[in-house]
């Protein structure tokens, strides 16, 4: 492994997946509660580590939901995350059309 591949591999992309995460979350954070007047319960940003595929079981299937009653259902994190990247997706789409 040449040592352009080291860096890149152990320094550059811990570094970018936690500035993406937290950019990510961010966003889908306040866009989802500007869009549910706040009323919306979210999974606070060290959720994203709890629920990880690995700790997950088998036979059990990815919910939006943390908490399967009705009264305490709080948005799962990775949800906030990828509603965070569509709306800067989004902007970049619409930016590009109405500058060129």
């Amino acid at each position: 492994m040449a040592i352009e591949d080291l860096v890149g591999d152990f320094i550059l992309r811990p570094i970018l997946e936690i500035l993406l995460y937290i950019f990510g979350f961010g966003t889908g954070y306040v866009v989802l509660s500007v869009l549910s007047f706040g009323n919306l319960k979210l999974a606070s940003f060290s959720k994203l580590s709890d629920f990880s595929r690995k700790k997950r079981k088998k036979g059990k299937r990815f919910s939006i939901w943390l908490n399967s009653s009705k009264h305490n259902r709080v948005l799962h994190s990775d949800v906030t995350l990828v509603v965070g990247l569509i709306f800067w997706a989004c902007v970049g789409v619409i930016t590009y059309y109405v500058c060129s």
